[in-house]
């Protein structure tokens, strides 16, 4: 300061003498290099005093400097200040501190006062700049956001008394340096490991004593103590103690008062304080209500300045047990509608009409749903009624014998021929009502010829001979006391005239076996009988294989003779030849190659031409080629000749089954003895083949299929078939001759017999 004064009194003299010094130059200002770091300083270009002490001497001022008191890094919190100085060094003396003018740009983030106190007002980068006399320096400081200057924590409700099982929400506020407040995350602990974290900033709490909570944010602590009290009643819950209650008019209504605890537990209330609202009902201190009528209550339970209510919407008074009318006789076979009433809930008892009955002991009684009882014994029975679907009633009911007036026989037929059986019945009969006793538990007797007839126990009755007897039943048992019946009276004649008769058609097939029956026929009566059968003439090879059993091997008439017990009867038959049994119509479509008719036979290690066996994509000329050949077949074997021979090979077990295989070529040219037909060795033909399964790999290797192969069995004829085959054309169809047929008719009936013996 005082060299700042000396400098200003010497500015003054140099003023005045000026004009002495006219012709000097003042000396040059030197301008002195900042240090790394420090801030740059810009000179005024007005005139530098000179040295009181040395006048001489020109002084010259440098290094104006600007520091902060704090934050050196040149980073200000929003809201926060700092102090910057302001130094100066004449000639080589020290710096020295100067008041110089202060601004600051832009105003809006920044303001700074007289003394240099910079204080921050929005985010950004403000620049402070300071000028003494003509000498100015500037320095840039950012403005950061504000920053965190003080922290404290508390709960939601801290005026609270907190229980165990309460929930405690967690608040943390923190102030920034821009006054401004927040609520933050911090990181929560807590002394107790019975407390349950239930979010970040929630607990539960588990236990009672003193719970110390702390939490830390940005480096600041803070500690919370609560105290924690028992658990307490949130919560007053009423409702029904027996969920199997009814709310009827006249019944015990227990109710249930419970505390819902703020650990979450529910507790069921000893002591609670009752009211109810409405007329005609009762509440004691244990919570029983009844109401006398029907109608809606409000009932009240409370605890602790804590009340629940429950609604009750009483109905009338309901059924509560059955009672059992016992009728004084019931007996055996009388029907009894039983009756049951019910007792309620208001203390009266009246008749019910929904009620099922059932019976337990189900022995040898009935009950219908509806109360109807009839007992077939005298017995107890045990009977349960149920209403309402739970209010069940088990009762016993003793049966007692029927007073019976009469016993009745009765027979299916009073007169019986010779041997012939019938089943007697008997009856009691009493007042109003009758039953019909099992007849193994009667005890029957004849009075009579005791060769007129017999009598099992069963009350089966047998005729032996001519005649009349009588029969009596006695019964004493479980449905009636002793008691015997009126004698009835069953007369036996003698027989009607008996016939023999043989039953069965009168035409068969050589080569089939058939049976022959015989009936004894009497009246209206018919009797099968086993008779003696033989045959009494014939002209044709009938035999009698075994008891009954015919076979005949070729057509022609017999006469068979049935004898039993006397009588005799005669039946003439009739043996005609066999027709062979169609079984189906094949086409086989050939194909032509370049021109020529060519095939692959059905037989061939690959499959070629197929045999179709329906007639889906036939030439309609085959179709009709096929019908001619049934009734060419049928002309054939009308004849007595193909009939016979036919007929001859059934009888050595050839089948019967035949085929009609339609060769189809597709013009005249290639129809009959053609030269390509010829070649392929095809033409109308009676022969034989046998179909077969070959397993033949298809044309991927992958995967095997099974196709039918016919094969020829000229001579195998235990098994195949006949075959007739013909040629059809757009124009023609050839049938084999009769000739060909006879002539393989023939061979086989020579060949058959052997090749059946060894099969082939």
């Amino acid at each position: 300061m005082l060299k700042s004064i000396l400098f200003l009194i010497t500015s003054l003299i140099f003023a005045g003498c000026s004009a002495d010094k006219s012709s000097s130059s003042p000396p040059t200002p030197q301008t002195t290099q900042i240090p790394a770091g420090k801030i740059s300083e810009s000179h005024d270009p007005t005139p530098v005093p000179v040295d009181l002490v040395n006048p001489d001497k020109e002084i010259v001022w440098s290094d104006l400097e600007l520091t902060l008191d704090s934050h050196t890094d040149r980073n200000l919190p929003l809201g926060e200040s700092v102090m910057i100085l302001a130094k100066a060094r004449a000639d080589s003396n020290d710096p020295e501190t100067v008041q110089p003018t202060w601004s600051v740009t832009p105003s809006n983030k920044a303001s700074i006062d007289a003394k240099g106190n910079l204080v921050s007002k929005e985010q950004g980068l403000v620049v402070v700049k300071a000028t003494v006399n003509g000498l100015s320096t500037s320095t840039s400081i950012l403005v950061t956001p504000a920053i965190p200057k003080n922290f404290q924590i508390t709960t939601q409700n801290p005026a609270a008394l907190y229980r165990v099982g309460d929930t405690v929400n967690l608040i943390a506020i923190v102030g920034f340096s821009d006054n401004h407040e927040e609520s933050v995350k911090p990181v929560w602990t807590v002394s107790s490991d019975k407390v349950e974290f239930l979010s970040r900033d929630s607990i539960k709490l588990r236990e009672k004593g003193n719970l110390e909570i702390m939490a830390i944010f940005s480096g600041m602590t803070q500690k919370l103590t609560l105290t924690v009290a028992e658990a307490g009643i949130d919560s007053v819950l009423l409702s029904l103690a027996r969920t199997d209650v009814k709310l009827q008019a006249g019944r015990d209504i227990p109710l249930k008062a419970s505390a819902q605890m703020s650990d979450g537990t529910l507790n069921e209330i000893s002591e609670a304080k009752w009211s109810y609202e409405g007329a005609n009902a009762t509440l004691d201190s244990r919570g029983i209500f009844k109401a006398s009528r029907p109608g809606k209550y409000s009932v009240k339970a409370s605890v602790n300045n804590l009340t629940a209510i429950l609604e009750l919407n009483i109905t009338d008074a309901g059924l509560v047990s059955l009672l059992f009318n016992k009728p004084q006789d019931i007996k055996v076979e009388e029907s009894t509608q039983l009756k049951v009433k019910g007792h309620f809930s208001d203390g009266e008892t009246r008749d019910i009409q929904a009620i099922r009955y059932e019976l337990i002991t189900a022995s040898n009684a009935e009950l219908t749903e509806g109360g109807k009882f009839v007992a077939h014994e005298s017995k107890t029975f045990r009977v349960r009624a149920t209403a309402e679907g739970n209010i069940v009633l088990e009762f016993d009911i003793d049966v007692k014998k029927m007073t019976a007036t009469s016993l009745k026989i009765t027979s299916p037929r009073l007169t019986l021929d010779l041997k012939e059986q019938v089943q007697l019945e008997a009856t009691l009969y009493g007042r109003d009502t009758f039953k019909k006793v099992n007849p193994g538990n009667i005890n029957w007797s004849v009075k009579g010829p005791s060769q007129v007839l017999s009598l099992s126990p069963d009350g089966t009755v047998q005729a032996l001979a001519p005649g009349k007897a009588q029969i009596v039943a006695r019964y004493s048992g479980s449905i009636a006391e002793d008691i015997a019946s009126e004698p009835l009276t069953i007369e036996v004649k003698a027989n009607e005239e008996s016939t023999l008769q043989i039953k069965g058609p009168q035409t068969y097939i050589v080569g089939k076996t058939f049976t022959l029956t015989t009936s004894l026929n009497q009246g209206d009566t018919s009797t099968e009988v086993q008779a003696i059968l033989s045959i009494l003439e014939q002209n044709t090879d009938l035999k009698q294989t075994s008891a009954g059993v015919f076979l005949a091997t070729k057509s022609g008439r017999a006469v068979i003779l049935a004898k039993h017990d006397g009588l005799e009867v005669t039946r003439e038959i009739i043996i005609e030849a066999p027709s062979p049994e169609i079984i189906g119509v094949q086409y086989w479509v050939h194909k032509k190659i370049n021109g020529k008719l060519t095939f692959n036979t059905p037989w061939d290690e690959q499959p070629g031409d197929d045999i179709k066996h329906n007639e889906v994509g036939i030439p309609p000329y085959a179709l009709t080629c096929a019908s001619e050949a049934k009734e060419a077949l049928i002309q054939h074997f009308n004849s007595s000749v193909e009939k016979q021979l036919f007929a001859d090979l059934l009888s050595k077990g050839v089948p019967s089954a035949l085929s009609i295989l339609v060769t189809t070529v597709e013009n005249d040219a290639d129809n009959g003895q053609t030269p390509d037909l010829a070649r392929l060795d095809r033409q109308a033909y009676f022969w034989r083949w046998h179909w077969k399964n070959q397993i033949r790999e298809s044309e991927t290797g992958s995967v095997k299929t099974v196709y039918p192969k016919p094969s020829l069995a000229l001579t195998r004829f235990a098994e195949g078939e006949w075959l007739y085959e013909v040629i059809a054309s757009p124009t023609k169809c050839t049938l084999p001759s009769r000739s060909e047929m006879i002539r393989y008719l023939e061979y086989a009936k020579t060949r058959a017999p052997f090749k059946i013996q060894g099969k082939y």
